[in-house]
């Protein structure tokens, strides 16, 4: 049966991948800017408030675009319009209360946490206020209205409003007024802009399929249509918390164990690292919406098949950036980032052997959410989570910031190696998935 399927993958992931490159570059842009501006400490500090806000908002806000596009799937599938309507009522509600409860959560703690990171008391004032970006994080359900949509072209345009923004300001900042207030306004301007932009246009794309015409504000049984809703969401939001804070994590226990200075450079590793990433994400986001529909109509034999090709495309994207790092990675941090940033070069290379093994391993994730078994990647990010901060407390005072390079590795080859089992084992499980021992070499 060839409908089409791998031809819409590669034909969404060629557009999020424009943007992710754009991404990348101007975001490399932007950080130059900074650490120009304001030297290897202040630039930590500035990362590390950052860092922390980011993470509390990973953490507590919830990751409502997976389930838009799973139960938005079988409501679309079963044409069943009032219930698809209540699941969108109950995703904004949950969106809105968790940034409320973030936002609160991240000022309260401040006083508590800034002296770890180096934030002194005329700072701490703004980095309370900075805290006020995970309120304008309610954005997830209309991103997963747009993935269920199909219209990636719409993603990959808001993922490069921010990095365009952030340039703009902090081209600003660099020429006018060099202080980590400049950077820390212009990143909290760029996001509070890109939540509006996004919501607006996942609401357009609901209202133009015709599902706002009748919608009504009544919050009666929004959750009696969707069996497993609540584990599914709570399983989905720990799991992607796991695998997007890890980087916040890691940078604040960094930062903590051996000061801003060296966070700043392992800030860098990372920005880098993120080309490799990074793809890894959005291949993500293109592959799990297919694969949700594959599940749908339990094609398993087939939706294997897509987790072998996917493995497959990631393994050779990772040896060729691998490849060009190892080659030219020097002169580029150098170029970049000034001559001080060049010993930020080590950690790079085994940040990115630790994403080389998540990039060829990218499809595993979204499969077990397409067959409604998220608690599973759950279980194993969680394991594998405690693996790095473990190994990040116990390498980094030995060694600096290599020891948070093997950490990295560690989790990432624990992460792969549970999820390919559990996956096989599930997917081999149902009925008609005609797999074979054979099939998982």
């Amino acid at each position: 049966m060839d409908d089409g399927l791998y031809l819409r993958i590669f034909k969404n992931s060629a557009m999020l991948t424009a943007s992710k490159v754009y991404t990348a570059l101007v975001g490399l842009a932007y950080l130059a800017l900074a650490t120009r501006a304001l030297g290897v400490h202040n630039f930590g500090v500035l990362i590390l408030i950052h860092a922390y806000t980011a993470a509390i908002r990973d953490l507590v806000t919830l990751k409502t675009s997976q389930c838009v596009v799973r139960y938005g799937a079988l409501c679309l599938e079963r044409n069943s319009r009032a219930d698809f309507q209540k699941l969108v009522k109950f995703t904004l509600l949950l969106d809105l209360g968790f940034c409320v409860l973030g936002t609160l959560v991240g000022m309260l703690a401040i006083p508590l946490v800034a002296p770890w990171f180096g934030v002194t008391p005329e700072l701490a004032p703004l980095a309370t206020i900075y805290c006020l970006m995970i309120l304008f994080n309610f954005k997830n359900t209309s991103l997963g209205l747009l993935r269920l949509f199909d219209r990636f072209d719409l993603i990959a345009l808001m993922q490069m409003l921010v990095p365009t923004l952030r340039l703009v300001g902090a081209l600003g900042a660099f020429l006018f007024y060099q202080h980590v207030a400049a950077f820390l306004l212009v990143w909290f301007g760029a996001g509070v802009l890109q939540c509006f932009a996004t919501v607006w246009l996942g609401g357009r794309e609901f209202s133009r399929r015709g599902f706002g015409n009748d919608m009504n504000f009544s919050l009666q049984q929004l959750l009696r249509p969707h069996e497993g809703i609540l584990p599914f969401i709570w399983a989905s939001h720990i799991n992607r918390t796991l695998h997007t804070s890890s980087v916040h994590i890691a940078t604040l226990i960094v930062g903590a164990l051996t000061g801003p200075a060296s966070a700043g450079l392992f800030k860098v590793a990372q920005e880098f690292a993120n080309a490799l990433v990074k793809p890894a994400l959005l291949f993500t986001e293109t592959v799990y919406p297919e694969m949700t529909k594959i599940a749908v109509l339990r094609n398993f034999r087939r939706l294997w098949d897509v987790i072998i090709h996917s493995a497959l495309a990631g393994a050779a994207l990772a040896g060729a950036i691998l490849a060009i790092v190892f080659l030219f990675g020097q002169p580029l941090l150098g170029l970049f980032f000034g001559a001080e940033y060049v010993s930020a070069y080590n950690v790079l290379m085994l940040l990115l052997i630790a994403a080389a093994v998540a990039l060829a391993t990218f499809a595993l994730d979204p499969a077990l959410h397409a067959i409604g078994r998220p608690e599973v990647s759950m279980r194993v990010r969680l394991f594998a989570t405690l693996v790095q901060v473990a190994a990040l407390l116990a390498l980094v005072p030995e060694l600096g910031l290599p020891g948070a390079g093997l950490a990295a590795i560690a989790a990432s080859l624990v992460t792969a190696l549970l999820l390919l089992f559990c996956c096989y084992r599930l997917i081999k499980a149902e009925p008609g998935s005609d797999l074979s021992v054979d099939d998982a070499d």
